[in-house]
């Protein structure tokens, strides 16, 4: 059925609930749950390259470690495989760009995020 699937998540509510449905099908077909979090650093190219530029992209980046930590610890309770990406750069190229490449059979994303 799927055996790789890809979850994004921001962390929020409807990420979380994604994931969530994303470890449904991981365990319903002993898939695989690749969870990526893209740190959106388009927003910030406008921005001098200094240190308050370094300082958001610290935080967008320790953000999205606390995000994937939380679905791991879903997939873990739930007995599902996990692996984590973290990426830089325009959360929707990203998200397609992965999943091309690692040869997802599906992508599961919450509707806002």
């Amino acid at each position: 059925m799927f055996e790789k699937i890809l979850v994004a998540t921001d962390g929020s509510e409807h990420g979380m609930r994604a994931a969530k449905v994303a470890l449904e099908l991981g365990e319903r077909s002993s898939g695989t749950v690749s969870v990526i979090y893209v740190a959106d650093t388009n927003q910030t190219s406008y921005l001098p390259d200094d240190v308050l530029l370094f300082s958001i992209r610290e935080l967008l980046l320790k953000e999205g470690k606390e995000a994937v930590k939380q679905v791991e610890m879903m997939a873990k309770d739930a007995g599902v495989k996990f692996e984590s990406i973290i990426v830089e750069g325009n959360p929707g190229s990203e998200v397609v760009d992965f999943a091309e490449k690692a040869g997802m059979n599906i992508i599961v994303i919450g509707a806002i995020g």
